[in-house]
């Protein structure tokens, strides 16, 4: 019969024509209250009254009544209470990792349950796997990333922005500075040494490279793109090859010389990834 949203809880109102009101959590596609207007007369509209958290229902005359607040979710619900940012399925175990802006989640994707969840005070931007999804990778607001054992939240390593990293590509001088952890990607090169990568975007505007296979975790080389329309997505082709999905098109780098990015304008990047 009518609708009417809460902004401020993100949640749907609907009304049917048995006079019930039902009150939706649009996050989590969940109905957690019923009101029931119980008079003979016909519901006709409803409102919402955002600031004092009221339902306002119409017959022939106003009816006010008091409202659930999301935070006041039943006791048993588990999952996420802020949007889902990323999702992640190692098809090895069948586990699903989800995060939101703080919290990580790990489901069992058999059963639905949830395994594991811990929270991350520096906030999540981005998730992503090491080889054969053995660890967990996790980008911070820092510009940190974090590697985890996800089966028992236990932190394993920290890459950070290192001081004296070799900056190739246009020459930057002094620290980088901190900024969000975009698209992660994890690979193992063969040339011109077997070395684990970790490559990781730095704001949009750094591809930073960090090799896992030392115990130094500060990264040794960044390329600046800040001239090409940013960094969307990462990939390798073995044995050495790193491409970068720029706005402007497909960025090539070379691990064993990192040169000027060459530009394919025909290969648009959302084509490719």
């Amino acid at each position: 019969v009518d609708v009417a949203f809460h902004e401020a809880e993100n949640q749907l109102l609907s009304l049917s024509l048995d006079n019930t009101v039902r009150v939706w959590d649009i996050r989590m596609w969940q109905c957690f209250q019923v009101i029931k207007h119980k008079d003979d007369e016909q519901v006709t509209a409803i409102a919402c009254d955002s600031r004092r958290n009221r339902l306002l229902t119409g017959t022939t005359r106003l009816c006010v009544r008091p409202m659930m607040k999301t935070s006041e979710f039943v006791s048993d619900y588990r999952g996420h209470r802020k949007p889902v940012t990323a999702c992640l399925l190692n098809p090895h175990t069948m586990q699903l990792v989800s995060s939101d802006e703080e919290n990580i989640m790990v489901w069992d994707a058999n059963t639905n349950s949830l395994q594991t969840t811990w929270v991350i005070r520096s906030g999540v931007t981005s998730l992503g796997f090491t080889s054969y999804c053995q660890r967990l990778l996790t980008g911070t607001a820092l510009g940190e990333v974090l590697v985890w054992n996800y089966s028992n939240a236990q932190l394993l390593k920290t890459f950070s922005i290192g001081p004296r990293a070799q900056h190739t590509y246009p020459a930057f001088k002094g620290r980088c500075k901190a900024a969000e952890a975009g698209p992660l990607h994890y690979a193992m090169i063969e040339k011109p040494c077997k070395t684990n990568l970790l490559i990781s975007v730095l704001g949009n505007k750094r591809v930073l490279f960090y090799d896992d296979s030392k115990g130094d975790t500060n990264h040794f080389r960044d390329i600046d793109v800040r001239g090409y329309g940013g960094v969307y997505a990462l990939c390798t082709i073995p044995p050495s090859c790193v491409l970068i999905g720029t706005g402007h098109g497909v960025g090539v780098l070379f691990t064993d010389q990192i040169c000027r990015p060459t530009i394919l304008p025909s290969l648009a990047a959302p084509c490719l990834w």
